[in-house]
């Protein structure tokens, strides 16, 4: 309940807002309005060119593919990988576990990269990423494949969470809808090229390759994303970490 005190700077508020400061019909509640106002506000705040928006952008569009990419560049691979490795009754892990840690780290990288930034985040789930794809090109047998899958899966969800949320900092909510928009069209592409990439690669060098191609890469991102992301972010607190923790 707002006292005579308050009265003053809620009339204030009305004459620069107008109807959205206190919530008319024709414009947005207060609360509504500070919100918005306050992604405007960090977006301003990391003051990017139109050059820096379009290379960052297109590293975050390339990251997306490439964790969206594994989901499907592998299924084609499926049968030469069991002919190569053994481990029939244990074949469905190898798409399973991937699926199962990028889901589980999602939450995880979000609350993280609001206590140590975003580029810090982002380059330890891209490197993961390109770890666990090494592993997978080198497996000797299906536990160690599934296994490296897992790490590789681990990466993948800092990257699918991450894209978007650094989208937000740098662009603001009247732009961001063509830039979500382009993001959503990497899915797609995703699942159309990811199978035809699959089969050509494991008919021509071999299906190890489809984890070979991710690391060159994932090592440009890593380059672009140092040099590029510098982006404002909160402060570290430790009482965040409990609470990502309790996630």
């Amino acid at each position: 309940m707002e006292t005579i005190d308050d009265v003053p700077a809620v009339i204030e508020e009305a004459i620069v807002d107008g109807p959205a400061a206190i919530g008319q019909e024709g414009g947005p509640s207060r609360k509504e309005g500070g919100e918005v106002k306050k992604q405007e506000d960090v977006a301003i705040l990391n003051n990017f060119t139109a050059r820096q928006k379009l290379v960052l952008f297109g590293c975050l569009a390339l990251s997306l593919l490439l964790a969206s990419l594994d989901s499907t560049v592998v299924l084609v691979s499926l049968p030469e990988i069991v002919g190569d490795l053994g481990g029939l009754d244990l074949l469905s892990w190898v798409v399973s576990s991937y699926l199962l840690t990028s889901s589980c780290s999602v939450p995880l990288y979000g609350k993280y990269s609001d206590i140590f930034g975003r580029r810090a985040m982002f380059n330890v789930a891209t490197v993961l990423f390109g770890v666990g794809s090494i592993l997978c090109a080198v497996s000797v047998n299906m536990g160690m494949l599934i296994g490296s899958r897992a790490v590789q899966g681990l990466g993948a969800g800092g990257l699918l969470s991450l894209t978007m949320v650094v989208v937000g900092d740098i662009v603001t909510p009247r732009e961001r809808g063509k830039y979500m928009g382009v993001l959503g069209g990497t899915f797609v592409i995703s699942s159309v090229v990811g199978p035809l990439i699959g089969g050509g690669l494991t008919d021509g060098p071999g299906w190890r390759w489809c984890f070979w191609i991710n690391v060159p890469l994932a090592a440009v991102v890593v380059v672009v994303t140092s040099l590029q992301m510098k982006i404002v972010t909160p402060t570290w607190n430790p009482k965040l970490i409990c609470s990502a923790h309790s996630v």
